[in-house]
């Protein structure tokens, strides 16, 4: 069971980042799923985002909060299990996490 829940984890990553990119419209803000936390039943999923810049944060928020249901439902048709977790999101606060992103970013790009 524990690699199906880590298989899952990473599925829904998968799955919500494509649904970032084409669906969701993040205006000059950078927006990524750092990891996705399924609980051991399967019911409920933590999805840990960070936002760059972080003055942007509300305004984030209120976009994911009110497309909550549209990605569960999103989600439902891209994979195949019973029950699809139900999605809180979780903001990284801390602005010291936003410069090691930054330098992955940079580093990418080099």
């Amino acid at each position: 069971m524990k690699y199906r829940k880590e298989r899952l984890n990473e599925l829904i990553k998968e799955e919500l980042g494509k649904f970032f990119l084409k669906e969701l419209d993040f205006e000059n803000s950078i927006v990524t799923i750092m990891s996705v936390e399924v609980s051991d039943d399967l019911l409920n999923a933590k999805v840990k985002i960070n936002i760059m810049p972080s003055s942007k944060l509300n305004e984030i928020s209120d976009i994911l909060r009110k497309n909550r249901r549209r990605l569960e439902h999103f989600l439902m048709k891209k994979i195949s299990i019973k029950q699809i977790p139900k999605l809180s999101f979780e903001i990284n606060e801390h602005p010291e996490r936003e410069e090691e992103v930054e330098k992955i970013f940079i580093k990418d790009k080099i």
